[in-house]
């Protein structure tokens, strides 16, 4: 059923396009054109609007615009035409028709070759003086503005660090890669435990999926805080947080004794590491 109404939707868009195209007479001194080139489509985004114009070189002796200045630029999702107001979303599946039209004294080969934007494109039809080009299953890209990162567990003094951080379903971007680091940038690995009165950073490389883009001025969020976005192009982010902090430590196995406290007041005096009676740093 599904391959049904994809055939029944190209085939109302190639008649809808055919139908705004003026018929050209054939001549034996006709120019034969092999190539043909488009220009400046822009392919759907989620929440803007089609684009119903599409540009080609000057000269070459073919246009994709009729005499009262419209393009011969069909949308449709699924059978149903929409327009120029029309607001593009994300989860629905696009197909476009573009019609060119040869001028007087040209005609399309055969074997006509059609380019948009650079790259190659379907012929669905070619009657000599009228090609339709067809984009089927054009999926929208979208941009993120917001990036979200949760379910970090923070940094528990004598505890490894936590790996296993999350991001929101169907969001459009996932975790690539994450670091933890502590005072003087060290890295903390996975069976490293967190220190008392250290201040630590986790580094979070996040990739949009493959329709996804990064905007500009994208922002992020680590267990609802804000964090440091490097953008380092539309599809990648480092982001880094610096806001983890652990204080003094709590060991029950000095607790109380007057002593370790004496031993960990000066510790902390003169910058060094602190050990507990039971001989584990915190």
């Amino acid at each position: 059923m599904k391959k049904t109404n994809k055939i029944l939707a190209i085939v109302l868009a190639i008649v809808t396009v055919l139908a705004m195209m003026p018929m050209a007479a054939f001549a034996a001194s006709n120019k034969v054109i092999d190539t043909v080139e488009l220009k400046n489509f822009n392919m759907p985004v989620a929440d803007s609007y089609p684009d119903h114009a599409v540009n080609v070189p000057a000269g070459k002796g073919y246009s994709t615009m009729a005499s009262n200045g419209k393009y011969y630029v069909e949308w449709r999702v699924g059978s149903i035409a929409i327009g120029e107001t029309y607001k593009i979303k994300a989860d629905e599946i696009y197909n476009v028709s573009i019609g060119v039209r040869c001028d007087s004294g040209y005609e399309f080969a055969s074997n006509v070759t059609v380019t948009l934007d650079g790259k190659p494109v379907a012929v669905a039809l070619n009657t000599g003086n009228q090609l339709i080009v067809a984009l089927y299953d054009l999926v929208p890209s979208f941009f993120i503005g917001k990036i979200e990162i949760t379910d970090l567990e923070a940094p528990v003094i004598g505890e490894t660090p936590d790996f296993d951080a999350s991001v929101p379903a169907k969001k459009g971007y996932s975790i690539k890669g994450l670091e933890w680091r502590g005072e003087g940038n060290v890295n903390v690995t996975k069976n490293d435990k967190f220190t008392a009165n250290q201040q630590y950073a986790v580094t979070i490389a996040v990739a949009c999926d493959e329709n996804g883009e990064f905007a500009t001025g994208v922002t992020a969020t680590v267990n609802g805080q804000v964090a440091e976005v490097n953008r380092i192009n539309d599809k990648q982010v480092i982001i880094t947080f610096e806001g983890f902090e652990t204080g003094d430590c709590e060991c029950k196995c000095h607790t109380g004794n007057f002593f370790f406290k004496i031993i960990l007041f000066f510790q902390k005096l003169f910058g060094m590491n602190k050990v507990c009676i039971c001989g584990e740093k915190h």
